[in-house]
């Protein structure tokens, strides 16, 4: 949290170049600050009220919302790297955040606490985890498969290693989700 809020700090008080690249990061950056302070927040409102307090039910679900919509900012940005034509294609994708979003608040989910462990699981954690994991294979897609027209060879090493990272974590925690969720529906 700490690192974050430096690294927000120092970021917000430089001058930046007005490109869709700074935008998206900006809205990275101001997401997943947003995110922490929800992580925070879920906890101990679950450790103070309990799982199925209505409060922590909702709460549950933006944090839900919170994952797609940084998962869907970091698809933007890898597809705007990759393609031209991101203004062509954001209403539909951003449609499909909208649906999602939306499918997660309607759709039901549950809380489990166990000690200092608490989970969401339901169909609605099903759903944004399909919606999620979509996301993560157009990055995969526009990544490794599509020609990077403005960083190909510019792209810092770091970079590349971390997006790598991203996707095999990504897709690991994949994996991980379907034994959870077969370990759930089995007990």
């Amino acid at each position: 949290l700490s690192f974050l809020v430096i690294l927000a700090i120092f970021y917000f008080t430089k001058k930046k170049i007005v490109s869709v690249d700074n935008k998206i990061y900006t809205g990275l950056l101001v997401t997943n600050l947003i995110g922490i302070f929800m992580d925070v927040l879920g906890f101990f409102c679950f450790r103070t009220f309990g799982t199925d307090f209505i409060l922590n039910i909702f709460l549950s679900k933006i944090y839900l919302i919170y994952y797609l919509t940084y998962i869907f900012m970091f698809m933007l940005y890898i597809y705007n790297v990759s393609f031209d034509n991101l203004k062509k294609v954001f209403p539909i994708l951003s449609l499909t955040l909208a649906f999602a979003s939306l499918m997660v608040l309607i759709l039901p989910v549950s809380v489990h606490l166990e000690g200092n462990v608490a989970y969401s699981y339901g169909v609605g954690v099903n759903l944004a985890y399909i919606f999620g994991f979509s996301f993560v294979a157009i990055i995969t897609l526009c990544f490794l498969f599509f020609p990077h027209r403005r960083y190909t060879l510019k792209l810092e090493p770091k970079l590349f290693l971390f997006l790598i990272m991203f996707l095999f974590i990504t897709n690991v925690k994949a994996l991980t989700f379907n034994v959870n969720i077969t370990n759930i529906e089995d007990e």
